[in-house]
């Protein structure tokens, strides 16, 4: 994740609502944006918006309180108002099934539709399950379930009236003269009258020579399961009785640091861990409190960190062998990103790749698109969220980039566009003013271990107040629970981090709280249940 910066004092009725928000996942946004249980803006409170044009519902606030509403009614709303020709309802395919697509379709059955408007909506994905990400970590430290992590879509889904198609998309056919459709491999076809691209992203080697066929990945659930096998493939290895695995990971920002105290915790001192990155340091777009907290782990878990460099090839020792992946020892060529000179090669058992990912579209994929795909894999679209010259397809998550602002990848984006998309297409059905998409930062969390996390809320701090704290008795309180307050943007406050065990609990409760279904939560705290007993009985806490 990365971090938007927030600068100066906000009000404190918007601080108590970014910390709340932080907190609980947030399901609503500002005041008046959609949400899965209807709208927190209550009709006294929505007077401007209706001035503006827009209804009780769709008014919305930006920060400064003037309306996001604005004239975002662009494009004819083909189907406002009523079912489409025939009496039939509106079809909706949602093309995706990570964070944007899944919560999309959820949230546009919970949405309140006119009678005989709600629509048929049908998700398509390649996968059988959910991989709910920023849980991978837990997999590796045996905190978390599959159920937990990937539940099957056909559980996830079972409350609702979504329907769930296993397939690969091949292509989509969005012209006004025929039968708009998305296109599957195996020959089927999911016919549409608005379309939802929320395709998710994937691994970016990035040309460099080796990844694919020497690196693991870190992107899904069976990425981590496939990781713990190469793990007790190796320990159950008799040549390697009195050694642990040297692993390498590639990329130093959020995953890979992650991913690094992740190992270490599951190995103990069993293992000697790499990190190797191309910037300056780790994580350098996170706040300093949780880079800093991040670096302390690193540390003490003996972690080494080789910062400036660039990988130029993955390559195994001896050759590859007939399946073209080779047994021996992979090595890790990289230069100084600096000089470009100064070469140094890293021996390890296993290499993971975390360097970065671009939008899931493959090439074919993008060429068989009838809306603009850029050579990335991304669409265009408007601050509304819908894709640039068309007039029902919208866009979200990895696979979408706006022309006003360049946003993180991260699960937190793409579910705050979830919220808007949903609201869009109903508002496009029923007649009401879009809503243009504003994102509001509400903090970064992340995993170092199965006890430890460290979680950022931008809480603006004054200076003198933070420098107040640090000098004081109150300052020693806060260190000892893993609360502290940094001043390092140009005088303005970083923000609050909590680390630790508290900052772990923080972090789990915030994903037991975004998890899809009230069922999912129910199976996720019984799931914690029967954890800690194995923990127990192991003598985890001893």
């Amino acid at each position: 994740m990365h971090l938007s910066r927030v600068s100066g004092a906000l009000p404190i009725t918007r601080v108590v609502g970014v910390a709340r928000g932080a907190l609980c996942g947030r399901r609503d946004g500002p005041d008046g944006w959609p949400s899965a249980s209807g709208w927190s803006r209550s009709p006294s409170r929505a007077s401007t918006g209706e001035r503006r044009g827009c209804s009780a519902n769709a008014a919305a606030a930006s920060g400064d309180g003037q309306s996001i509403c604005g004239a975002s009614n662009t494009g004819e709303n083909r189907f406002a108002g009523a079912a489409r020709d025939g009496g039939q309802p509106p079809r909706i395919c949602v093309v995706g099934g990570g964070f944007g697509g899944l919560y999309t379709a959820i949230k546009l059955e919970q949405l309140m539709w006119p009678k005989g408007s709600k629509p048929r909506v049908t998700l398509v994905d390649q996968n059988t399950r959910f991989s709910f990400k920023p849980l991978l970590y837990d997999v590796l430290t045996d905190s978390a379930t599959e159920d937990e992590v990937a539940p099957a879509y056909s559980t996830v889904l079972a409350p609702y009236s979504v329907r769930y198609v296993q397939g690969t998309v091949t292509g989509v056919i969005n012209d006004d003269d025929a039968e708009k459709a998305v296109l599957l491999q195996d020959g089927g076809r999911v016919p549409y009258d608005w379309l939802v691209m929320a395709v998710g992203a994937r691994t970016n080697s990035f040309g460099v020579p080796g990844v694919e066929e020497y690196a693991l990945q870190f992107s899904t659930y069976d990425d981590a399961v496939r990781l713990k096998e190469e793990l007790a493939k190796f320990n159950a290895d008799e040549k390697n009785r009195n050694r642990g695995a040297e692993v390498c990971i590639v990329g130093g920002g959020y995953a890979g640091v992650e991913l690094a105290a992740s190992l270490v915790d599951r190995l103990g001192g069993k293992c000697k861990v790499r990190l190797v990155t191309s910037g300056e340091d780790i994580m350098e777009q996170a706040p300093e409190g949780q880079r800093e907290a991040a670096r302390e782990v690193l540390v003490a878990d003996g972690v080494s960190v080789l910062c400036g460099r660039l990988v130029e090839e993955i390559s195994v020792a001896g050759g590859a062998s007939g399946d073209g992946k080779g047994t021996g020892k992979r090595i890790v060529q990289t230069t100084d990103k600096v000089s470009q000179s100064r070469k140094e090669m890293v021996e390890a058992d296993i290499v993971i790749w975390t360097a970065g990912q671009s939008p899931a579209l493959t090439g074919e994929q993008r060429n068989r698109m009838p809306f603009k795909v850029n050579e990335n894999g991304a669409m265009e679209t408007d601050r509304t969220l819908k894709v640039v010259n068309t007039r029902d397809v919208f866009a979200l998550g990895d696979v979408a980039i706006g022309s006003q602002q360049t946003l993180p990848s991260t699960a937190q984006v793409a579910l705050q566009q979830a919220d808007f998309v949903a609201w869009n297409i109903w508002a496009s059905i029923n007649n009401r003013p879009l809503l243009n998409f504003q994102y509001q930062h509400l903090g970064n969390m992340m995993s170092l271990g199965a006890s430890k996390g460290a979680v950022a809320l931008p809480i603006p701090v004054p200076p003198p107040v933070s420098a107040a704290l640090k000098a004081s008795p109150f300052g020693d309180i806060l260190k000892a629970a893993g609360v502290s307050v940094n001043t390092t943007f140009g005088g303005a406050s970083d923000g609050i981090t909590i680390q630790g065990p508290a900052g772990a609990l923080l972090r789990r409760a915030a994903y037991l709280y975004r998890q899809p279904t009230d069922g999912q939560r129910l199976s996720v705290v019984s799931s914690w249940g029967s954890l800690l007993q194995e923990r127990v009985k192991r003598g985890d806490f001893k």
